[in-house]
């Protein structure tokens, strides 16, 4: 594994954009509505979305990319023996494609590949549905059959539903869970004791 581009955002800019985007997304419920209001919400951030370090203009998905690390890294912060990482190319070796992944998190023995997805277009449930089995096939790569896959977009809860009863046929090993609009908002307001369970990390209350 090795390091992939990498960039930075400001906390308080990037829970500024993520706040911005969410609350707009949450306000709409078809989808066409959530197609405006997103890019909408989005051209309001743009002023923010600068990498911190280098100064150029972040890609439209790199603020959710930013977004799941920082809070992923907040939900184990108080684990041992546990670490996260952003962007990692991987190099399978000959014949097969090499891959991107946008955040992978260990805590102990425990994998953890998050997947992010900012697609609100008319195909976002196939879009989305790809990208959950293309992390399934590169964490089972990486880490076995006991590693877990996190997909995190911009869905509806009504949407998690339909793409979770898709993925049921296909979904052996490793395990699924799709974090949509709804849980994002609840973790960027704080309340990521949720996240923290999933990644196997104990949330404070459980620390000795």
């Amino acid at each position: 594994i090795g390091a992939g581009p990498s960039f930075t955002l400001d906390v308080a800019a990037g829970h500024r954009i993520a706040r911005t985007i969410l609350t707009a997304v949450n306000a709409h419920h078809t989808r066409a509505d959530r197609f405006d209001a997103y890019h909408s919400a989005h051209d309001q951030v743009r002023t923010d979305e600068f990498d911190a370090t280098s100064g150029r203009a972040l890609k439209e998905g790199e603020w959710l990319e930013w977004l799941t690390a920082e809070l992923a890294a907040t939900a184990i912060e108080t684990s041992n023996d546990s670490e996260v990482a952003m962007n990692q190319h991987i190099d399978f070796g000959a014949d097969v494609p090499n891959a991107e992944l946008d955040v992978i998190v260990r805590v102990g023995s425990q994998v953890s590949l998050l997947t992010c997805g900012t697609t609100t277009s008319r195909a976002m449930m196939s879009e989305l549905k790809l990208k959950v089995m293309e992390a399934m096939q590169r964490v089972r790569q990486l880490a076995g059959d006991k590693a877990q896959v996190g997909l995190v977009c911009l869905a509806s809860e009504q949407q998690i539903i339909k793409l979770n009863e898709q993925l049921r046929g296909s979904a052996t090993m490793p395990a699924v869970r799709i974090f949509g609009s709804k849980e994002l908002a609840r973790f960027v307001d704080g309340d990521i004791s949720e996240l923290t369970r999933w990644l196997g990390a104990a949330p404070p209350s459980a620390q000795p």
